[in-house]
């Protein structure tokens, strides 16, 4: 069983340049977890979780801490009063909040539209629902990984300007959010960021900031960091819930349990505001206390009943019925004075006995404290009744009563379970009281033997009794049968219980599916939403039974669609070639040139040189060239050492030979089938701090080097690259190369980012028609891209591991289509490290998991806009 988890809430509110506390445009509401787990709409059982959202607005507004304040709180209220699984009701929620700023632009007729951008995430255990439009941005810190959404944005990056209709709350009358499912554990961190902070915020400084054990260092860290004059964010650390924490849990009210104590009271109308500073704003405590805080201090009569009920106070009623008790004792147990002993005085034993058994009559003090024991008793019962009214008021006042009410009525399977306890509870005590009466029937009674006789007392007959055995044989008998018989009706209703779940999870998914068949045509965007909330569906169906085939076969109608949609085109031929299974292997670059393939291994500083067959199809045997260079190797007085990266250099310019030319730590090495490995020279090597590829160009080399923020490009020599090299980018295009993971040329640049961007730069500038456009999905842990000049490559390509994709896209940045892998092809693109592309020949080349693949690239069957569905999403 997976470990109970629970977030700590930080806030962050910069305006003006100072830290302030109660950000308005920020909500955070916990779940009652102290009631049973009430249905989400058709799913009985599953609660809508704990919800987070953040706002900014944009636009003409006159009061935006108000707007922004509204625009959180009516995406609360939509969220918890909807009904439908988490990710409908994230749907529901932010279009009500954006239908009230789209009538507003319409009422108001401006010039200038007002917009919002939203961030709502749903924490439900382990499992996180995201829900983005416009300028906000979740940054998500799970374990070493670290990642935005959306990881692009018009509204956030730089490269990007946002159009006058780019898609934000009020922006139109129907609005698609993008939707996230993630899962989470211990010592992950969610931050939920507005523009103004995630528009400046590189992946990297979000990274280095953060700290799992420490929310409050966190927060003041993203401060630091940031730098900024305005700006918001809501800081979620994910910690293992103790022992002690559950154990309150398990006994609390039903009733909202205090989540942040900067923000949770004000959603109880009679709360008191707490003033928030810039230290303790930023530290929270999850679901520890049965009461908020501002509740319990704006309302005495309620903390009073909070103690009645706990433990009853030794007051008036109590101390006096303890003294009433004990008179009641005392007179009982007074002896007259005239009584004597039956042996000093023979006869007087039958007397006292007739006058101890004769009724005796109440006497008139004891029927008054009886009395005002009793009336006592009521008023306390009212006063307590009194109180508990008072204390359910307060949750009946807040923004919230209608879902306090319904989690107060029973669900079908709260009262099935109810049901089935009190009849175990029943049974239970029906065999206690057989074994009861057995144990009276065959033990001897305590106390009974000889008894010495009294003088003038009567003597009785000691009733004994007969004990059946045939009764008691039945009776054993009939216990374990009894047993049998509650444990199999208790697996029996609990295997109906699970069917029944099973069965809504299965038709919720088919439903979803059938939804997204009718709207895939005209609405793409919206039937892929729908089928990841039925593959949702669909997992919590396999938890209960798995290896379905009505699950399996709905799956494969979905992939069937999801395709169709997503241009997706299947790879039916993809051979292997050659595994590298060395340890340490870790495969970077491939390059092809005729029917000579070179295999970069940057994990153990290697080289492969292997031939194709004439069709490009299959290798040759391996000879003694197969390690082409390695580290440690001598080549004319230098030493290889780490081995970077290599690219095919075609003669061009000054440059006279075509060879493969190879960057190592220690210099420059060029090899030619004809003249073996030589080195070559390399000026500059100072300004080099760890390059990440290299490309060349008509005789020219580039070095992309992320860590010194530099493009280098050199121009050939006689010698090799002995001049200085320039910087590709001038110095008043100052450009982010920090998350640059590879680039290709085709007499323009492109440089990929490990964030999913793509930028084409054209003299050192951004290409101004350059946009990557069409995507069903954005693009999530890109590591290659490959182009050429026109004559020999006609589009781009790039290998998306994080979506299990190659991307072919034309030289302007639209989608044309995507390469998947056929099912059940023992490789799925998930560990892809490098492509290269023939298209003259037809072939792909791919490395994927350190395996060396090839593959035909398919027909394609529409020439003319391919992607016409798809853009209808962007």
């Amino acid at each position: 069983m997976s470990a109970e988890i629970k977030t700590v809430i930080g806030q962050l509110s910069i305006a003006g340049g100072s830290w302030r506390g109660d950000p308005p445009n920020q909500v955070a509401v916990r779940e009652p977890k102290s009631a049973p787990a009430r249905g989400a709409g058709d799913t009985p059982g599953v609660g809508k979780g704990d919800l987070f959202v953040l706002t900014e607005a944009r636009g003409p507004v006159s009061n935006r801490d108000n707007l922004e304040r509204q625009l959180a709180e009516a995406i609360r209220d939509a969220y918890y009063l909807a009904r439908g699984s988490v990710t409908a009701s994230l749907r529901r929620a932010l279009q009500t909040a954006s239908d009230q700023l789209y009538r507003h632009n319409c009422q108001a007729g401006a010039p200038e539209k007002v917009v919002a951008g939203v961030v709502a995430v749903v924490v439900r255990n382990t499992d996180i629902f995201v829900a983005q439009l416009g300028p906000a941005a979740l940054f998500t810190v799970l374990g070493s990984h670290i990642r935005r959404y959306p990881a692009q944005s018009a509204w956030l990056d730089e490269a990007l300007t946002p159009a006058k209709n780019a898609p934000a709350l009020g922006s139109s009358s129907l609005i698609e959010p993008n939707l996230h499912h993630l899962r989470v554990g211990p010592e992950d961190m969610l931050i939920l960021a507005d523009s103004r902070l995630a528009g400046q915020l590189p992946l990297t400084d979000v990274l280095n900031a953060v700290d799992p054990r420490s929310v409050k260092a966190s927060v003041k860290n993203l401060g630091k960091t940031a730098r900024a004059r305005d700006g918001s964010a809501l800081v979620l650390a994910v910690v293992e819930a103790e022992h002690s924490t559950l154990e309150v849990l398990k006994n609390a009210p039903n009733v909202l349990a205090r989540g942040a104590p900067v923000q949770l009271n004000r959603f109880f109308k009679r709360g008191r505001h707490q003033p928030v500073t810039a230290e303790n704003a930023i530290s929270s405590s999850a679901m520890t206390m049965p009461i908020p805080e501002a509740v319990a201090e704006s309302q005495p009569a309620a903390k009073e009943n909070t103690a009645a009920f706990a433990s009853p106070r030794p007051g008036r009623f109590f101390s006096r019925q303890a003294e009433t008790t004990n008179g009641k004792i005392e007179r009982q147990a007074s002896v007259p004075a005239k009584q004597t002993s039956a042996r000093s005085r023979p006869g007087t034993h039958r007397a006292e006995y007739r006058d101890s058994a004769r009724p005796k009559k109440k006497s008139k003090i004891t029927v008054k404290e009886e009395a005002a024991m009793a009336e006592e008793y009521y008023d306390l019962d009212r006063q307590l009744g009194r109180q508990a009214k008072e204390l359910a008021s307060v949750v009946q006042e807040s923004s919230f009563r209608a879902e306090w009410r319904q989690s107060q009525q029973p669900s079908p399977t709260g009262k099935i379970l109810r049901w089935l306890g009190a009849s175990l509870f029943m049974l239970i005590a029906l065999l206690g009281t057989g074994l009861k009466n057995i144990l009276t029937l065959v033990l001897p009674r305590a106390g009974v033997g000889h008894t010495t006789r009294q003088a003038g007392a009567h003597a009785y007959r000691q009733q004994t009794s007969s004990v059946s055995w045939s009764l008691l044989r039945n009776i054993a008998i009939a216990i374990p049968l009894l047993v049998v018989i509650v444990v199999g009706i208790s697996y029996l209703q609990k295997g109906r219980m699970l069917e029944a779940e099973y069965k809504e999870f299965v038709t919720s998914a088919q439903n979803k599916f059938q939804q997204a068949q009718a709207i895939a045509a005209t609405d793409p965007s919206t039937a892929l939403g729908l089928m990841t909330e039925a593959e949702t569906a669909l997992v919590e169906a396999e938890k209960l039974k798995a290896g379905q085939p009505e699950i399996t076969e709905l799956r494969q109608h979905m992939a069937g669609m999801s395709d169709e949609i997503g241009n997706v085109q299947r790879l039916y031929y993809l051979p292997l070639l050659r595994s590298y299974p060395d340890a340490g292997a870790n495969l970077k670059r491939i390059v092809v040139q005729g029917v000579e393939l070179y295999v970069l291994d940057s994990g153990t500083d290697r080289i492969f040189h292997h031939r194709l067959d004439d069709l490009g199809e299959t290798l040759l045997p391996d000879d003694e060239s197969l390690v082409l260079v390695s580290r440690g190797q001598a080549v004319e007085q230098v030493t290889v050492a780490d081995i970077l990266d290599m690219t095919w250099m075609p003669a061009g310019g000054n440059r006279q030979t075509s060879d493969l030319v190879v960057l190592n730590s220690t210099g420059l090495l060029e090899y030619d089938p004809s003249w073996n490995m030589t080195t070559a020279a390399l000026a500059g090597g100072e300004l080099l701090a760890l390059p990440a590829a290299v490309s060349s160009y008509y005789g020219n080399f580039y070095i992309l080097d992320p860590q010194a923020n530099r493009l280098l490009r050199y121009l050939p020599t006689a010698d090799g690259y002995s001049a200085p090299p320039e910087d590709y980018f001038p110095a008043e295009q100052a450009v982010d190369l920090s998350n640059a993971v590879d680039l290709a040329i085709d007499g323009a640049v492109y440089v990929l980012f490990r964030d999913g961007r793509l930028n084409k730069y054209e003299a050192g500038r951004p290409a101004a028609e350059f946009q990557v456009r069409g995507l069903d999905k954005p693009f999530h842990n890109p590591v290659s891209v490959f182009t050429a000049p026109d004559e020999e490559v006609q589009y781009v390509y790039v290998a998306d591991a994080g979506n299990q994709r190659i991307v072919q896209l034309e030289k302007d940045g639209r989608f044309i289509r995507q390469f998947k892998p056929r099912e059940g092809e023992p490789v799925s693109f998930a560990n892809l490290q490098s492509i290269f592309v023939d298209e003259i020949g037809g072939r792909l080349y791919i490395l994927d998991s350190n395996n060396l693949y090839v593959g035909n690239i398919p027909s394609q069957s529409v020439e003319s806009e391919p992607d016409t569905v798809n853009e209808q999403q962007n």
